[in-house]
C-alpha cells in the first residue's frame, strides 16, 4: 500500500511540474503565444462536432464561470498591473516597462485558465455518457478476476503493470490536456474513454489474486 501511495504521489507531482512548466513558458513568452488563435480553432472544432447551439451554451457557461472566479472576486484585477500611460517604450521608466511586460504575461495565463474552463465543460458534456462505460469496463475486469480466483488461471503480471501504468498516464494526462494551449477536437474524449476503459479492464483483470 505504501508503494502504491508513493507512486500516486510521484505521478501527481510530475503532472503538477508539467503544468507549472507550461505556465512558466507562458510567463516567458507572454502574448507571443497565440492563445486567441488556439481558442478560435478550439471553438471551430467544437462547433463542427457538437453544433452551434452546444458551442454557444458552452461559451456562455465558460464566460459565467470565468467571471465568477476571476472577475467578480477581483482576482483578475488584483493580478493584472495597470496599462502603461503611453505605448512609446522609450518614454517608459524601468518599473513601467516591467509592469507592461508582466501585464501581457498575466493576461496570457488568465486566457489559459479560460481555455481550461471551456475544455472542462466540453469534457463533462461527453463524460456523462462515457464515464459509466469506463466504470463498467473496470468492473468487468474485476469480476473476471474474481472468477479467475476459483480457476487455475495465470494472472499476467506484465499485463497488470501495463494496465496500471497506462490507466494512470491517461487519467493524469487529462489534467494536462485541460491546460494545453493547442486546439484539441472534442472527439478525442471518446478515444480517451475507450483507452481508459481498456487499460482499466486490463488492470483489474490481471490484478494479483492475493489482493
Amino acid at each position: 500500500m505504501s508503494s502504491f501511495i508513493s507512486e500516486e504521489r510521484s505521478a501527481v507531482k510530475f503532472m503538477i511540474a508539467i503544468i507549472g512548466f507550461e505556465f512558466a513558458m507562458a510567463l516567458i513568452f507572454g502574448t507571443g503565444l497565440p492563445i486567441a488563435y488556439y481558442q478560435n480553432l478550439q471553438q471551430l472544432l467544437v462547433r463542427q462536432e457538437m453544433g452551434i447551439a452546444a458551442l454557444q451554451t458552452l461559451l456562455h457557461l465558460t464566460s459565467h464561470l470565468y467571471s465568477m472566479v476571476f472577475i467578480q472576486t477581483g482576482l483578475a484585477h488584483a493580478m493584472t498591473p495597470a496599462p502603461p500611460p503611453t505605448h512609446q517604450v522609450a518614454d517608459l521608466s524601468l518599473t513601467e516597462k516591467l509592469s507592461w511586460a508582466a501585464r501581457g504575461r498575466i493576461l496570457t495565463i488568465l486566457a489559459i485558465f479560460y481555455i481550461a474552463i471551456f475544455r472542462v465543460l466540453v469534457f463533462f458534456t461527453w463524460a456523462i455518457a462515457l464515464i459509466p462505460l469506463v466504470i463498467a469496463a473496470a468492473y468487468d475486469g474485476w469480476v473476471q478476476r474474481k472468477v479467475a480466483q476459483f480457476r487455475f488461471v495465470y494472472q499476467s503480471g506484465q499485463k497488470h503493470f501495463i494496465g496500471n501504468r497506462a490507466s494512470k498516464i491517461i487519467t493524469y494526462g487529462l489534467l494536462l490536456i485541460f491546460f494545453l494551449p493547442i486546439p484539441i477536437p472534442p472527439i478525442a474524449i471518446i478515444f480517451w474513454a475507450v483507452f481508459l476503459g481498456l487499460f482499466s479492464y486490463l488492470w483489474m483483470r490481471n490484478m494479483p489474486k492475493r489482493i
